[in-house]
């Protein structure tokens, strides 16, 4: 969302990791409830693409990672 230049995101539901790195950009954050991460789709542990990101500071460093995510 950062580096695809959007102006303003709402989310019903968003990480203090996703929050944190939203309110550094340019981006108008607004939600409804945020929460500590996203669960997994078993609700067994934390979002893999969450735990992936979980220490980067940018989303010039996010990105790939998802990227790569993604082609598997």
């Amino acid at each position: 969302m950062i580096l695809g230049g959007i102006k303003e995101l709402y989310a019903d539901v968003v990480s203090s990791d996703a929050l944190s790195l939203l309110q550094t950009s340019d981006v108008k954050v607004s939600f409804a409830q945020e929460v500590p991460f996203i669960w997994n789709r078993t609700r067994t542990a934390r979002c893999p693409v969450e735990t992936l990101c979980h220490n980067e500071q940018s989303a010039a460093t996010i990105l790939p990672l998802i990227r790569d995510f993604l082609k598997q």
